[in-house]
């Protein structure tokens, strides 16, 4: 038997990381990005996925670069 391990998705992790780091919660952050909180938990836990458009948004919000969404690596990491 073998297994499949799945990674979460950078860009999700890296949404939550920022946006605990600013102190803003899901709910308000959601509304602020235009998408609901469902879909914004769905993005960061890595079971929905994100336009183009949103992550944009996104990254204006927590006011960052989109490189920083996008990055493999987990934010905030030593």
């Amino acid at each position: 038997m073998s297994y499949v391990v799945l990674m979460a998705d950078p860009r999700g992790t890296n949404i939550r990381t920022l946006r605990e780091q600013r102190g803003v919660n899901r709910s308000d952050f959601a509304a602020a990005v235009g998408v609901s909180y469902k879909h914004l938990y769905g993005i960061e836990t890595g079971t929905n996925t994100a336009a183009v458009e949103t992550l944009y948004r996104i990254a204006n919000h927590l006011g960052v670069d989109i490189d920083q969404v996008m990055a493999p690596s987990k934010v905030g990491a030593a």
